[in-house]
């Protein structure tokens, strides 16, 4: 099911909120050009970096400036010329996320400012109003004290969802689908894989490991209409479906931190016992546990 558009008031607003993207390959030097670039572009015009991430990988020889495309619209577009690279400069895919209150005269500046800070990245701006900030900000929910009657009814329920067990093929396809139903959207994602140590049986992280722990930040769209009690069903059977052995999910609300604090407690009880299940049925079928 889609969810029903939200609209807001910006007119008169003296801050906005820019989504801003990058991706492609870059040139690294020092170790930090391109981040030190995004926060001298973010102080040329006032703007706050609410929060960034971004992810990194060697490219190998040079810039593949030529293999690069990106597909805007529907469009497939490729770099109009080979960048000009040092070449005793190391280069690196990547991928960055930032997010930042901007004066609202200062929008166009920014937007200009980022495209030719950056011509072999591609960079998409977006611009939403100050208040979106509240509404996706779970650390400001929390200690939100007094608020208007109006933007509490905006809010956004934020709640923590952890699945574990078997890192399997089509799971987070799954579960999507199951927020995407029950009107949620994922705000962050954390996929770890792993093993189970065979003395503690605690969860040890590992690339390409047999196990697999999904963390995932989501937020309701609808607050009033939504069935905290079939949601938590859905998930539950659908996780089971698809590997995962343990489901922990936690809403953010006031009043509840001894609440929350058990139930994280349990899910990582419950985790122990599952590795415990797990490295046991490996024994048993003879699985190699060599990595161990």
């Amino acid at each position: 099911s889609s969810c029903s558009p939200m609209s807001w008031q910006v007119s008169g607003d003296p801050l906005r909120l820019a989504l801003v993207t990058f991706s492609g390959e870059i040139a690294v030097r020092t170790g930090n050009d391109v981040w030190c670039e995004i926060a001298s572009v973010m102080e040329r015009v006032g703007a706050s970096i609410q929060d960034a991430t971004g992810t990194f990988m060697r490219s190998g020889r040079g810039i593949q400036w030529k293999t690069f495309s990106f597909h805007p619209f529907g469009l497939r577009m490729f770099p109009a010329e080979e960048p000009k690279i040092e070449l005793a400069s190391k280069t690196f895919a990547v991928a960055i996320l930032v997010r930042a209150l901007v004066p609202s005269e200062k929008t166009q500046m920014l937007t200009t400012l980022l495209h030719t800070t950056f011509p072999c990245l591609v960079c998409t701006v977006a611009y939403g109003t100050a208040n979106d900030e509240l509404l996706f900000s779970p650390t400001r929910l929390a200690s939100s004290t007094s608020t208007p009657a109006d933007e509490i009814e905006t809010r956004l329920l934020i709640g923590t969802i952890r699945l574990f067990g078997n890192d399997e093929v089509g799971q987070l396809a799954t579960i999507s689908d199951v927020l995407s139903k029950c009107r949620l959207t994922i705000l962050d994602l954390l996929v770890t894989t792993g093993v189970g140590d065979r003395e503690t049986y605690e969860f040890l992280e590992q690339a390409g490991g047999p196990l697999s722990e999904n963390t995932i930040s989501v937020a309701v769209f609808d607050p009033a209409n939504f069935d905290e009690s079939i949601f938590r069903r859905e998930v539950t059977l659908a996780a089971n479906r698809v590997g995962y052995t343990v489901t922990s999910i936690v809403f953010d609300t006031q009043g509840n931190m001894a609440r929350d604090r058990q139930e994280l407690a349990d899910y990582y009880l419950r985790r122990k016992n599952a590795i415990r299940e797990f490295l046991k049925a490996s024994e048993e079928t003879h699985l190699d546990l060599s990595w161990l």
